[in-house]
């Protein structure tokens, strides 16, 4: 995410994340991974870890890159929790549920890279996120 240009990271960002989200959800309904305990907590695991670690490394950023990007951690645990509900629920409910999510993560992603990109004329590694409002404060 550092490196590269907003416009790209925030394409990777979006689509690497529906990629996966997508392959899951088609191998979860395929099959019936979901009834075997040790996958089932495994993947509760990775959920809640995800949650727990992408949120807390993003308290600590004051880079918008970095930021975003331990945010992008935390919503893949959003979303793998979303699956797991796949085991107790109906699902067309749980697709809806999902899809809507998906789509509104692209959109806000979408529109916080936009947001990233047109701060970058100013960049500033010392305290991005702190001086924001004096580049542009509306």
């Amino acid at each position: 995410y550092q490196g590269a240009p907003a416009v790209v990271t925030g394409y990777v960002a979006t689509v690497s994340k529906g990629a996966v989200i997508a392959l899951l959800i088609r191998y979860v309904l395929a099959t019936d991974v979901l009834s075997y305990d040790g996958v089932y907590y495994a993947i509760a695991f990775v959920a809640v870890a995800s949650m727990i670690v992408g949120n807390l490394l993003a308290l600590l950023q004051t880079n918008l890159k970095r930021l975003l990007a331990y945010s992008s951690i935390a919503h893949l645990g959003y979303l793998l929790i979303a699956i797991l509900v796949v085991k107790s629920a109906t699902h067309e409910l749980v697709m809806e549920t999902i899809l809507l999510y998906v789509a509104a993560y692209f959109l806000i992603t979408l529109a916080a890279f936009g947001i990233v990109n047109l701060t970058s004329e100013h960049e500033s590694e010392d305290n991005e996120l702190g001086v924001i409002p004096y580049w542009r404060p509306f």
